[in-house]
Parts: structure tokens; sequence; C-alpha cells
């Protein structure tokens, strides 16, 4: 009887704690929601444009990323995407010391590509491919973006920053249950993430990642099908490359 009494003591007080660790974390979420709400009213009400929104908020950006499993969260997480479209081009940049940036575009034939580099501006990697049977642009802007996640994977690298102009797949990610027929896909590309270490996506604006951009044009236009990896850049883009490293 004694014992009975003790172990139910014992696994009432387990789950006690459990339910605080719980409230804690979501009290700790919803305090960077709000944060994030008052920085985007603020940016709206000084008549801001044009803005990255850059912050180490991690558990904000789980919830972003991951809407139902914190669907208690759900009015505020609407309630700070609703006014962003009045800020006319944003994004949101989660901080990543000792970063490597890859720059993803792709044409509108479905051409892709991507260049990777570190925090010097030096160049890695880069790779290109092209996609067939796509049934929409913007499902063919998250298959390259799931490709360029596999790439950084396969190839072992650490703290990346995504960054490119695909706003239908920024439009996706932000809005899941509206496009619920590419939610597979999204969850495919989220998936694998954590192996990344520390990661984020950005959203630029359209013509500032030129050379990847290029070197996706060049897929189709001049019939570059076959899908590689290589080191550094291309030799016939290296002038540009060094010219921006140096920038």
């Amino acid at each position: 009887m004694w014992k009975r009494r003790n172990l139910r003591a014992l696994r009432e007080k387990k789950r006690s704690r459990k339910r605080a660790v719980g409230l804690w974390s979501l009290l700790e979420r919803e305090a960077e929601l709000l944060a994030i709400q008052w920085v985007v009213e603020d940016m709206i009400n000084t008549h801001q444009q044009r803005i990255i929104f850059e912050s180490s908020c991690a558990l904000a950006r789980d919830t972003f990323l991951n809407p139902m499993e914190f669907s208690a969260l759900l009015p505020l997480t609407n309630d700070i995407y609703r006014p962003l479209h009045t800020l006319n081009d944003w994004s949101f940049h989660h901080c990543v010391q000792g970063k490597n940036t890859i720059a993803l575009d792709i044409a509108s034939n479905s051409g892709a590509a991507w260049i990777l580099r570190d925090d010097k501006g030096k160049t890695i990697l880069h790779s290109r491919r092209s996609f067939y049977c796509v049934g929409s642009e913007r499902e063919a802007e998250l298959l390259a973006i799931q490709w360029v996640v596999e790439d950084m994977i396969n190839t072992h690298q650490q703290r990346i920053i995504f960054e490119s102009s695909c706003a239908l797949a920024r439009d996706t990610f932000l809005n899941p249950m509206e496009f619920s027929a590419l939610l597979p896909l999204t969850n495919d590309i989220y998936r694998p993430l954590h192996t990344l270490n520390d990661w984020s996506f950005h959203h630029c604006v359209q013509g500032k990642n030129t050379i990847a951009l290029d070197i996706a044009v060049s897929v189709i236009s001049d019939h570059r099908y076959q899908s590689y990896i290589a080191r550094g850049g291309p030799s016939w883009l290296i002038r540009r490359i060094e010219s921006e490293a140096r920038a």
C-alpha cells in the first residue's frame, strides 16, 4: 500500500514537472513572438520599406516553420504575418555566427543553380541542374530549395544561410495551409534541416543573386543539362565572382 501511494505521488510529481516545463516553454515562445510582432508594428508605423528582420529567436523561428505543432499560437503568428505586405519587400533572418551563404536562383524555364560562399565572400562550391515535368512555378521553386538543402547535407556543410528570391516558395512556407497539396514537399524540406546545426532562409530581392541566376539561365540556353557539384565557381564567371568577393 505504501509503495503504491508513493509510486502514484512520484508519477504525479513527474507529470506536474513536465507540465511546468511545457508551460514555461510556451511562455518563452510567446514572448519571442510578441517581440517580433512589436518590431513589425514599429516598422509599419514608421513607414519603413524593404526590411530584413534579423534575430536569434530560435523558438519563434521553430513556431513559424511548424505552425500546426503550436496551434495555440496561430492567432498570434497570423497577426504578425497579416500586415507584412505593407512593407513592400521583407524577410525574417535567423542569426547565424560564422555563416556560409548559399545563393539559389531558378530561371523561368526551370533551370536552377546555387553558389556557396564563406563569410568572407570566397566561393566554396557551386552546382546547377534542370527540372522537368513540374506542375507549377511554385512547385519548381520548392523543388529547387529541396535540392539545395539535400546538397548542403550531402556535402557536410554547417551553419548555412539559404538566400533566394523565390517569392512563391516563401509564400508557401509562410502560409502552409493555403497550399496543403504541397505540405508533403515542404515537410520533406524541413525534416533534414536539423543536421545543418544552424541555418536560416533569407528572401532577397530579385536580381541580387545575379551569378546564381546566370548559371540557372545557362542550363537551358546553353543546353547544360548535366547536373554536377564543383569546387569554386564556373570559369566563365570567375571575374565577376572575384569582383563580388572584393566588394
